[in-house]
């Protein structure tokens, strides 16, 4: 097998065969060529460029610098034919041919992605560094869920069923402001563990929908302190258990609550009970 240095060779000799005409071809030592960053040749002289490179890439491939492996770190949604058809590239290409740049671009316009690296290793692998969203929420809208990262990103519909257990987001505008809100929930754990579904309210304020059947209306101002408040009053008294349907903070200190219908009763009668 012809050694890195000879690709050098071959390329200054397709250089020289085009008489009356100057370039400069610059190169590395050997050592220096398995730098992960590749082989890196620099042809100055307008309309010598695109041959050189056609030369260097055919001398490349006879000296065995082609494509034979794809390594990738981080995938986990991404599909892999997906992100090889972004990457374009088919065992036995010359590897010196692979625009890093188009491949770095190509890759990051998939939707999981959302920092990727793409290097050379020479002599035949390319390796591919994915950071990929995070789903942290599900947005609701028109009948359809859509996973979202912190920042709102929408993900692929098709892939909602894997995180049905996440919260559900609904309102026009809600996934940009879900990220920071959520996280305010998320200082009470043991409360925010029952939070099934957030609703942002007139693009001011959010109801929190709680085991799926209390719904929660929180203030404009200071939704933190309520959301604390709340959560003591649980620890203490339970009222989330007590048949509530809907518990409206909005209102300065004040609380009103409203029970299902029958739920007064039943306690009334837990506490006769008791008395007796």
């Amino acid at each position: 097998m012809r050694s890195v240095t000879a690709v050098a060779r071959a390329a200054r000799l397709f250089l020289r065969r085009r008489a009356g005409r100057r370039a400069v071809l610059a190169g590395a030592a050997a050592c220096g060529l398995a730098a992960a960053s590749g082989l890196g040749w620099i042809v100055a002289e307008t309309g010598l460029a695109a041959r050189a490179a056609a030369g260097i890439e055919r001398a490349a491939g006879g000296a065995g610098l082609s494509v034979r492996e794809v390594l990738v770190q981080g995938r986990r949604m991404t599909g892999k034919d997906a992100l090889l058809s972004a990457l374009d590239l088919r065992a036995g290409d010359p590897i010196l041919s692979l625009d890093l740049a188009d491949a770095r671009r190509r890759v990051a316009e998939l939707p999981w992605v959302r920092r990727v690296r793409v290097e050379r290793l020479l002599p035949g692998t390319v390796f591919v560094r994915i950071e990929e969203r995070r789903a942290m929420a599900l947005w609701q809208r028109d009948g359809v869920l859509r996973p979202i990262d912190p920042e709102g990103f929408a993900l692929p519909p098709g892939d909602a069923w894997r995180f049905r257990a996440l919260p559900i987001v609904i309102g026009e505008g809600a996934p940009a402001r879900a990220g920071r809100f959520l996280a305010m929930l998320a200082s009470e754990p043991e409360l925010v563990a029952r939070v099934r579904a957030v609703t942002w309210v007139g693009r001011r304020r959010w109801d929190v929908w709680i085991d799926g059947r209390t719904v929660v209306r929180l203030p404009e101002r200071e939704p933190l302190a309520a959301w604390a408040r709340l959560a003591r009053l649980e620890r203490a008294h339970d009222i989330l258990d007590r048949g509530a349907i809907s518990i409206d903070m909005r209102v300065g200190g004040a609380l009103a609550v409203r029970l299902a219908p029958g739920a007064a009763a039943r306690q009334r009668a837990r506490r006769g009970g008791r008395e007796a």
